[in-house]
């Protein structure tokens, strides 16, 4: 891996990319900060990112923009931006939710620790360059004090909170910060058996985690923190689906559901790499496999990125540090073959070369099958009064695979016979009527799983003639092969099939072996979730009791 020379280079592409969206003039709230596109205005906690990246460029000798000055002019103007922006309480704000808000110092913090300690390692001494080092120094103070008097919102805040408070330790010398510190890690780190924290966030939070766990390691050398990171990141090749993004369909925060890549993580991988081992552990050749996959997606996809994800953090880290980025490690390469089943997670994974599946349980959304880029997603849903789809309990794991089921009931209630002692019908308590016609239902999904093909066999064994639907959910805009006829298959589309079809969106195809229409009830049936709008649907219905078995294949 040439990790030195490909941080560079990201980071000049981030250099021209941040140089164009920097404020020069105009509010002086947003003057040096970086233009949020997507909101029309400057988040102050942009400011570290530019600072980080233009500092870091004019320090590196292999940098485009070595020693030029416009780097330190720009950088003093992102520093300038971030107190301007700062509180008298030494908080900024996270203008899109949170106001005077001290994690939003600490994850500048955990750039910025960083980057004062490369100013002071590689200035000059210039006037101008003292300036932004005591600008730096300033906000590190004052972040200080808003970290050790304020508090935090979400369960990986606490670990931020930690790790930017044990960079100023560092950096500051500053008892309090250790003392406060301490106190966040005397909560207990939140990563069980399976290694997976409170929020299940595999595209996001897994990695702010990990590596706030592994900065308060090094640098308050607690070398007992690398027993939850490693524990995550033994996780994390049993959720890398074979494009290289990640199985997001466990997660409790805002990465559910969507296309994140695990690129960041390789910084996570460089320094979990870094604490002491035995070489011959398999989980750390397992990590360098990882690491060594990590890398090689960034070159794969390194034309396609307008941010290349955590460049500045590899290029100062690689300067404060070099062996970072000159890791020599037996390996053990990505497997693209397996099973796992996560009980305490709730989560199912399999990889079959090109393809990969997912289960989850308590989620609508039960079944995810990704072959190269092409992805398919399930749901099952019934109008069984207001609970009949398909939200698994449990994955149960059977015979060649796992099985997902739903028991349910619903009835009716009787009149209390007496005076409610209220009108309003909230504060009637349920519990005292009396249910009658009670009715049952129970929907089952057995998944099973081989080499070259998913086998799927659904019963719904409910009241007679009980409408169901099983919706598979597909990126939109592929070419759709069945005897059904032609669909348009855009964003929004959907068709209800008889028989069974091939989909096909660039290099990837999905065959569904056998269709069912025996109503069209399916759009808008009542007690189940709408369209997805951003995808193409396709729907198989029928009448309960009775059974539904489809085998997906791929190519």
């Amino acid at each position: 891996m040439n990790l030195s020379a490909s941080a560079v280079r990201w980071n000049d592409a981030m250099v021209k990319l941040l140089s164009d969206l920097q404020v020069m003039q105009g509010n002086p709230y947003d003057i040096g900060g970086l233009l949020d596109v997507n909101k029309g205005f400057t988040e102050p906690a942009a400011g570290a990112r530019l600072a980080d990246v233009f500092l870091s460029a004019h320090y590196n000798p292999q940098s485009l923009y070595h020693g030029q000055l416009e780097m330190l002019t720009r950088a003093k103007m992102a520093m300038e931006h971030l107190l301007f922006n700062m509180h008298e309480d030494g908080t900024i704000d996270l203008l899109e939710t949170n106001y005077h808000d001290s994690t939003a110092n600490a994850f500048c913090t955990h750039l910025l620790g960083y980057t004062h300690r490369l100013i002071r390692t590689f200035s000059q001494h210039t006037p101008l360059e003292d300036e932004i080092q005591a600008l730096l120094l300033r906000f590190l103070q004052n972040s200080a004090r808003a970290m050790i008097n304020g508090g935090f919102h979400t369960p990986n805040h606490r670990w931020v909170m930690a790790a930017a408070l044990a960079l100023c330790y560092q950096e500051l010398g500053d008892d309090a910060c250790r003392a406060m510190m301490q106190q966040y890690l005397d909560e207990g780190i939140d990563n069980d058996a399976e290694g997976e924290y409170t929020e299940h966030s595999v595209g996001i939070y897994d990695i702010v985690c990990d590596l706030s766990l592994l900065m308060i390691s090094r640098e308050m050398n607690m070398p007992e923190l690398i027993i939850p990171v490693m524990r995550n990141l033994e996780k994390l090749p049993y959720y890398i689906e074979p494009d290289g993004s990640i199985a997001t369909l466990n997660s409790r925060r805002q990465d559910f559901g969507k296309k994140l890549y695990a690129f960041p993580y390789l910084l996570d991988c460089l320094l979990a790499l870094k604490v002491p081992h035995d070489e011959s552990d398999a989980r750390y050749q397992r990590l360098m496999g990882v690491a060594e996959y990590l890398y090689q997606l960034y070159l794969d996809h390194e034309d396609k990125l307008t941010w290349p994800p955590d460049a500045s953090q590899f290029l100062t880290q690689f300067m404060l540090e070099p062996s970072l980025a000159e890791v020599v490690h037996p390996s053990i390469p990505l497997q693209t073959a397996y099973r796992k089943l996560f009980p305490l997670s709730g989560v199912a994974r399999a990889r079959m070369g090109k393809a990969a599946l997912t289960l989850v349980r308590q989620r609508p959304v039960f079944c995810k099958l990704q072959v190269g880029e092409l992805t398919l997603m399930l749901r099952m849903a019934s109008n069984f009064f207001g609970t009949g789809q398909l939200i698994s309990t449990d994955i149960e794991p059977i015979a060649n695979g796992w099985r997902l089921q739903r028991v349910t009931e619903g009835g009716y209630m009787r009149p209390l016979g007496k005076a409610a002692g209220t009108i309003v019908w909230e504060d009637i308590p349920r519990e005292k009527r009396q249910w009658v016609n009670m009715q049952h239902l129970t929907l089952t999904m057995d998944v099973l799983v081989f080499e070259n093909r998913v086998e799927l066999a659904l019963t719904v064994d409910g009241n007679l003639r009980l409408p169901w639907k099983l919706e598979g959910i597909l990126s939109p805009g592929g070419a759709l092969t069945t005897q059904d006829g032609a669909f348009s298959t855009g964003e929004g589309d959907t068709a209800i099939l008889e028989h069974g079809f091939t989909y096909r969106l660039g290099k990837d195809e999905i065959t569904w072996s056998d269709g069912l229409k025996q109503h069209v009830f399916a759009e808008m049936m009542r007690n189940s979730l709408p369209k997805e709008a951003k995808a193409f649907t396709i729907y198989n219905t029928g009448l309960a009791p009775q059974g539904h078995r489809v085998t997906l294949t791929w190519k």
